[in-house]
């Protein structure tokens, strides 16, 4: 899942990959020109348009992984996390899940 609040509503978009086989995924969140994205592997899997409005800015919680606000914590182990200050574009979340 990759979720964004703007301190009143929960904006959340689901992969489609089932992840229980103790294998590694690549897995990245964007939200770009009020669209977020998952990708896993490289690969755009689902999408939530509509949010250009959205001010992410009141929300009262911190920046979390793997969980938050006392539901969805991740069972597993997480490696390699990267935040960038800019969305990256498709072209660029399949190299870095190349590299």
């Amino acid at each position: 899942n990759f979720v964004i609040r703007d301190g009143v509503t929960g904006y959340c978009v689901n992969s489609t990959t089932t992840v229980n086989d103790n294998k590694w995924y690549h897995v990245a969140g964007v939200r770009r020109d009020g669209i977020m994205e998952v990708y896993v592997d490289g690969v755009l899997e689902n999408s939530l348009s509509g949010l250009s409005g959205v001010d992410i800015s009141p929300a009262p919680e911190n920046l979390t992984i793997g969980g938050g606000s006392g539901f969805w914590f991740l069972s597993s182990t997480i490696d390699e996390i990267q935040i960038f200050n800019s969305a990256l574009s498709p072209e660029q979340i399949f190299a870095l899940y190349q590299n």
